[in-house]
């Protein structure tokens, strides 16, 4: 459990294995409400350094900003012939009608309920390259 922000997450044990491969195999930003703030405590916590962030330059506390402030990013990537995940707890449906179909979604939250986790299974073994991340996560 991490407290950040007024909030108490919870993070099992494996997260920070999972999250730091991913980092070393991909190119990684934050685009969360929270910001430059996921910043702040959730990667201290996590145990990667400072991560680049989408941020519309709006206060909304909602997610309906994310796929118009990303899509620059996400439009760049494609171009260069690069693949591009997008992890999120979706919650219902995947933002698929506002990024281009070439954007694969990893759904933490797959069934909709509260406890959206993401789990080594969910990732694609691309992003885990160089590891075991059964014998990392244990």
């Amino acid at each position: 459990m991490v407290a950040s922000g007024g909030y108490r997450i919870h993070v099992p044990d494996y997260t920070r294995a999972l999250i730091r491969r991913i980092v070393e195999n991909a190119e990684v930003w934050w685009c969360t409400t929270w910001r430059h703030r996921a910043n702040d405590e959730i990667a201290t916590f996590l145990g990667i350094g400072p991560l680049p962030f989408v941020d519309d330059g709006s206060a909304i506390r909602s997610v309906d900003w994310k796929a118009a402030a990303a899509r620059p990013l996400i439009d760049r990537a494609l171009a260069e012939r690069r693949e591009v995940y997008w992890i999120e707890d979706f919650y219902g449906e995947p933002l698929v009608g506002e990024v281009p179909s070439a954007v694969r979604f990893i759904d933490t939250a797959p069934d909709g309920g509260a406890d959206a986790v993401l789990t080594p299974e969910m990732i694609p073994s691309v992003l885990l390259e160089g590891t075991s991340m059964s014998q990392e996560v244990v």
